[in-house]
Formats: structure tokens, C-alpha cells, sequence
């Protein structure tokens, strides 16, 4: 039998008060799954989850970093690579920048 990979998930809400990213008015909920060197995540919005993700993708690639970001439009998910990290070191990671972006109702869940 098969030992199931254990994932982090990271829940969250989020609002864009000037109206760039989110639109204004709008509570999203933003939903992060994280496994060793990995993270996918996605908003109720998929328009949302690929305006983040063309926003890491063009950063990326202005500051001539190799690309860590790609977005799947079938299923509305980006996928990050943390190349080297465990789920652990991701995840604080993430709560930083969740931090940043003033999200509101951060929860985590071990699974």
C-alpha cells in the first residue's frame, strides 16, 4: 500500500481596494496547496489566479530570473516551484507574502 503524500493547504481571503488585480468589491478566496518544492494555487476566479500569475511570470522575466511560475488554463491553477525547499520553509514563505498583500482569514491545515 502506498503512503499518501501529505499536503499543506493554505486558505485565504482577499479584496483589491483600486480595483488591479481583483476586481473592486470583490472578496476572493485564495486557496494553496503545498508539497516539497512545489505550490499550486487558485482563486474562486480563475481570471484572478492567471492575472497573479502572468504578474510572477513577466516579473520574472524582466529581472532575468529563469521562470518558477506557469499557469494551467484547463484547470485555472498556477503551479510555483520552490526548487529545494520542504512544505515547511514554503509555507512560511507564503504567510509572508499573504502578509504583504494584507489578506485577511489566513488558515492552515496540515493533511
Amino acid at each position: 500500500m502506498e503512503e499518501k503524500t501529505k499536503i499543506i493547504k493554505i486558505q485565504a481571503g482577499m479584496s483589491d481596494p483600486k480595483g488591479k488585480l481583483i476586481p473592486r468589491g470583490v472578496q476572493e478566496r485564495l486557496t494553496v496547496d503545498i508539497v516539497d518544492n512545489i505550490a499550486v494555487y487558485y482563486f474562486k476566479d480563475s481570471r484572478v489566479t492567471r492575472n497573479f500569475a502572468m504578474i510572477e511570470i513577466e516579473g520574472n522575466k524582466a529581472k532575468g530570473l529563469p521562470p518558477t511560475t506557469s499557469f494551467n488554463s484547463r484547470q485555472g491553477k498556477a503551479i510555483r516551484l520552490f526548487i529545494g525547499k520542504n512544505k515547511e520553509e514554503i509555507r512560511d514563505n507564503i504567510l509572508k507574502e499573504l502578509k504583504l498583500l494584507n489578506a485577511n482569514g489566513v488558515k492552515v491545515r496540515n493533511g
